[in-house]
């Protein structure tokens, strides 16, 4: 069966590419393949203070302001941290697994010259990095890619760019990056997952309100409860010694009373006993005189 024209010609362009490419890598063996690859940029995510993305639908900037990222065009509102993030964490730490060069005049081939999409990065001591999204590979498993770099001036406070460094190749000969189609997603969203989304900051902050009422509420709850149960305690304390106190009064009467009735039978008792002694000695007196008088 024979093949169709169309297909043939697919076949052929297939071909032509994988053989421009092995040729590509083969003639600069000092790039060849590591089992990390090659670092794109030499920067710390920490250090971005300024991001450019210009992708073929839209434009944005951003600035980090107090440790928060801030969309400055096309529209001036909080950006969306994790959006902005991804994609510095992605510049600062990604790595090539293949790296070939190329002429100038063939950049072309891998889209870098009508790019998918351009980010730029001005560091806090104003360098400059730049990565250009060229083309998909033929099985769309990776992005072709090119970086440039600039340092800026020593000292320089204005933010002009300073002498193009060696990452900034002038030669006819440029080193072409394969990196992971995460790029791609990291640069085209939409608008609005490059904003931070207004309702969820106001559902959150109505959440840490809440929350935090819940917490103020339970703190008094506890303290009142706490008031309540010392004051309970407070009060069975003093009921305790009142009741105590009294206890030693009633015993106290009681014994007093005691004492006093004690005495008090003591007393009728000497009365009655010197009563008695009297009514003797007054008996025996008459008694005598009567036996005297007889006499």
């Amino acid at each position: 069966m024979k093949l169709q024209s169309p297909t043939i010609v697919l076949v052929a362009v297939a071909a032509a590419l994988g053989a421009f490419v092995a040729v590509t890598e083969l003639r600069s063996p000092d790039q060849a393949e590591t089992d990390d690859g090659q670092v794109l940029f030499e920067f710390e995510e920490s250090a971005v203070q300024f991001l450019t993305i210009e992708t073929q639908s839209q434009a944005l900037t951003f600035e980090k302001e107090d440790e928060q990222w801030q969309m400055r065009s096309p529209d001036e509102v909080t950006a969306s941290e994790s959006s902005v993030t991804f994609l510095l964490n992605l510049m600062a730490s990604g790595r090539s697994d293949r790296v070939f060069e190329v002429n100038a005049a063939e950049l072309a081939d891998f889209g870098l010259t009508n790019p998918l999409a351009e980010v730029e990065v001005i560091l806090n001591n104003d360098d400059t990095h730049r990565l250009i999204l060229g083309d998909y590979d033929f099985n769309r498993s990776a992005i072709y890619a090119q970086t440039l770099s600039s340092a800026a001036h020593g000292g320089s406070s204005n933010g002009e760019k300073g002498e193009e460094t060696e990452d900034e190749n002038t030669s006819d000969l440029v080193d072409v990056f394969v990196v992971p189609t995460s790029f791609d997603t990291a640069v085209n969203r939409s608008m609005e997952d490059w904003k931070v989304d207004a309702k969820a900051v106001e559902e959150t902050e109505e959440t840490e309100e809440t929350e935090e009422t819940e917490e103020t509420e339970e703190t008094e709850e506890t303290e009142e409860t706490e008031e309540t149960e010392e004051t309970e305690e407070t009060e069975e304390t003093e009921e305790t010694e009142e009741t105590e106190e009294t206890e030693e009064t009633e015993e106290t009467e009681e014994t007093e009373e005691t004492e006093e009735t004690e005495e008090t039978e003591e007393t009728e008792e000497t009365e009655e006993t010197e009563e008695t002694e009297e009514t003797e000695e007054t008996e025996e007196t008459e008694e005598t005189e009567e036996t005297e008088e007889t006499e």
